[in-house]
């Protein structure tokens, strides 16, 4: 295992820009730099990023199929066969009172929409029951060099390689009752299905502009797929290399790289070495539309025209509260639908 390939390096001027973005020199760097020079500084900053850590995947990823690595393992604790499963997790756990606000209303409405699944709310005690992790997860959760965010990246792909099932973040909005995703027969053709960036999107520009640190469509971005929600089939085969490619990766590093680094090693993995394991591509854009109008004010027959396409919404608790709750916005409507 001790094997250099399997380092993850960052780009050079990556590290020169994290340098300068703390005291005493952001002062000058950020403060002083007008605005869009420095964004357009930090974008080609993150693209040249991106590009270090997917250089970085690819020789693990490469090492992998050279058989030069060993396997790490986990190891399911249940037997779940036949049954249909939600899973969600939250850390801290799902008291409901103690929830933040997007997620209470998200909670309400997987309830509510849960369809012919069942629904199993994980938190950091009792996922234990359930899945195994090797030794070395579980200390990097103890002494918190792997967040909440990240051990939920590795948590999914065990659980729905172990079980199989629906994936769904803690902050999803569920408008209609769900059932297997098969737009274009995709979770039939492939046993897996994440939302995916599509060059057909219409208003590029404005994705862009509501969220510029994970929408592009540039080529040289690597961040290119949605696992806020992930379909999946036990055993599935591209569920289960990326559990082993993450597992490997947490063996040996403690930071990550990137915070979009699970996406980026989907878009090696699918791009590069198992093209005829992708799935289709359904537009990640149609997941954030209802949110893109979060705070305007509510119009039904804007809501229909949206739920018409995605019943499936992701939302952000960032900034997001009752108290900042906008009279007759489509926020107001749902805290109301939904009793929250």
């Amino acid at each position: 295992m001790e094997n250099k390939k399997l380092k993850f390096s960052n780009s050079k001027v990556y590290e020169i820009n994290r340098i300068l973005n703390k005291k005493p020199w952001k002062y000058i760097y950020k403060e002083i730099m007008p605005k869009t020079l420095y964004k357009c500084i930090q974008r080609k900053v993150d693209f040249l990023q991106q590009e270090a850590v997917a250089e970085s995947w690819d020789r693990v990823i490469e090492e992998y199929f050279k058989g030069k690595i060993d396997k790490v393992e986990v190891f399911p604790k249940k037997s779940l066969t036949g049954r249909k499963i939600i899973w969600q997790y939250w850390g801290t756990g799902w008291e409901y009172g103690k929830l933040p606000d997007i997620v209470k209303l998200c909670y309400k409405s997987a309830d509510k929409n849960k369809g012919n699944y069942e629904i199993i709310r994980l938190d950091n005690e009792n996922f234990k029951e359930y899945i195994e992790f090797p030794e070395f997860i579980m200390e990097k959760i103890k002494n918190g060099s792997m967040g909440y965010t990240h051990f939920s990246d590795l948590l999914r792909l065990a659980l729905l390689d172990a079980f199989g099932g629906v994936w769904l973040d803690a902050s999803i909005l569920l408008t209609a009752p769900l059932s297997d995703y098969t737009a274009d027969g995709i979770l039939e053709k492939k046993g897996y299905f994440m939302f995916q960036r599509s060059e057909s999107t219409e208003n590029k520009e404005f994705w862009k502009k509501l969220n510029s640190d994970y929408f592009s469509w540039y080529e040289r971005s690597k961040v290119r797929v949605l696992n806020s929600v992930i379909f999946s089939e036990k055993n599935n085969k591209m569920i289960h290399l990326l559990l082993e490619l993450m597992l490997i990766f947490w063996k040996k590093e403690s930071e990550i790289p990137h915070y979009f680094f699970f996406q980026i090693l989907y878009n090696e993995l699918a791009g590069k070495y198992m093209p005829e394991e992708k799935c289709g591509i359904v537009d990640d854009t149609l997941p954030h539309i209802l949110f893109s109008k979060w705070n305007d004010r509510f119009s039904e027959n804007e809501l229909n025209s949206i739920t018409e396409k995605i019943n499936i919404h992701k939302l952000t608790q960032k900034g997001i509260s009752k108290e900042k709750c906008i009279r007759d916005s489509f926020y107001d409507y749902f805290n109301k639908k939904f009793d929250v």
